[in-house]
């Protein structure tokens, strides 16, 4: 603070001594500059913070609140406090200075930090500064740093011996969230479909796979384009991208293809489904077997049939329904004519259509059912939700 101050006052005897050298013009110049006290409230409101700083006529530093009665900076709050130092010796740095800057997220609430560094780093762009962080957030927002991830230490005694990192440079054209991803995630990424907040397929994953950093990535498509497209960068080499993705009416042919590509189209209609799978079950009833006892092949059997005894004649048709409905919105949507086709019409009509298979569904799902198939049942046919089975 008392470098803040000094440099306040520093600015002002240069003005004055322009001035008194009648050097009007350049005196004007360097009044009009930000001066160390105006860059420091620009940088505090720029971060959210309500406080502002002053000198007085006595040269004591003074903060207040939203324009309010002025107070000793020694009332500030831990936080406050905290960003006022940081930024004061940021702003009052000679060029050239290196700064290192350890977890800034333990002194700063990352509403205030984020906002705070980028403006210092645009402020001292005649500096240098190196931050460690455990905060994803952090580097995310700072697209033109260069990230270094540092993985594990080895130790010889007390002393670090070697370090496994890997280096994201600037410049790596990936979508925020991706980058973001990651930035606090392991060297293996698992892209599902769905987003995080709504989709049932992160917990199920993540429980799965608890060793893979798990990405939703929206629809199929997002997913296939997230692991061809990270796979095939050179800059992030270190990654191993992989997808998972529903089958939905994908031949043999097009799993194959998938696959070559790391990208992984489920056995069952669903993740939820695996639930439903009799490999499932019986894994379920040996735990139950074992915890309360009973024969385990007989807990499974039953559960099977009480499973398929559920398919009445409503539920089938449902089920058929909702199978045929997504074969026809696949087909008709590669049925749709690319550009070349609607170039050729000349603004004619081009007639499309999908045939229903619900007929063929119904037949398929009974002849499961006649064979006690329930895997593959849960293959086709997904669960129904409760507005479903009303």
């Amino acid at each position: 603070m008392f470098d803040l101050a000094n440099a306040q006052n520093k600015l002002s005897r240069d003005v004055l001594q322009l001035l008194k050298t009648d050097q009007v013009q350049e005196a004007a110049t360097a009044a009009k500059l930000p001066s160390p006290l105006e860059a420091m409230n620009d940088i505090l409101a720029f971060s959210s913070l309500s406080v502002q700083l002053s000198i007085n006529d006595d040269g004591d530093i003074l903060a207040s609140h939203d324009g309010q009665a002025t107070f000793s900076i020694t009332q500030l709050s831990d936080g406050e406090r905290n960003a006022v130092m940081l930024a004061g010796q940021v702003l009052t740095a000679r060029p050239g200075t290196l700064f290192l800057i350890d977890e800034p997220e333990r002194h700063l609430h990352r509403a205030i930090t984020e906002p705070m560094l980028s403006a210092l780093f645009e402020r001292r762009k005649d500096c240098r500064f190196v931050v460690a962080t455990h905060e994803p957030e952090l580097p995310n927002s700072t697209p033109d740093a260069r990230v270094v991830i540092v993985r594990n230490c080895s130790w010889n005694g007390s002393a670090a011996s070697g370090w496994d990192v890997d280096i994201l440079e600037p410049g790596i054209e990936v979508p925020d969230d991706i980058r973001r991803a990651l930035l606090g995630a392991r060297r293996r990424l698992l892209f599902i479909e769905g987003d995080e907040a709504r989709s049932l397929d992160f917990p199920l994953v993540s429980a799965l796979f608890p060793n893979l950093s798990v990405v939703p990535r929206g629809s199929c498509r997002d997913v296939e384009r997230s692991v061809i497209g990270l796979a095939g960068s050179k800059e992030l080499h270190w990654l191993s991208p992989v997808g998972l993705i529903d089958r939905d009416d994908r031949s043999d042919e097009e799993v194959l293809a998938l696959e070559a590509q790391n990208v992984f189209p489920l056995d069952v209609c669903s993740i939820e489904s695996i639930f439903y799978s009799y490999r499932s079950i019986n894994e379920m009833a040996q735990v139950q077997a074992e915890m309360y006892g009973g024969d385990a092949e007989e807990l499974a059997s039953r559960t099977r049939d009480a499973a398929l005894a559920v398919l009445d004649q409503n539920t089938k048709e449902t089920l058929a329904a909702r199978r045929a409905e997504k074969t026809a919105r696949n087909n008709l949507l590669s049925s749709l004519p690319d550009w070349r086709q609607i170039r050729e019409t000349r603004g004619g009509t081009i007639e499309i259509g999908a045939e229903t298979t619900f007929h063929a569904e119904i037949d398929n799902l009974n002849t499961a059912l006649e064979a006690n198939d329930l895997d593959g049942i849960v293959a086709r046919w997904c669960p129904l939700n409760k507005r479903e089975k009303r």
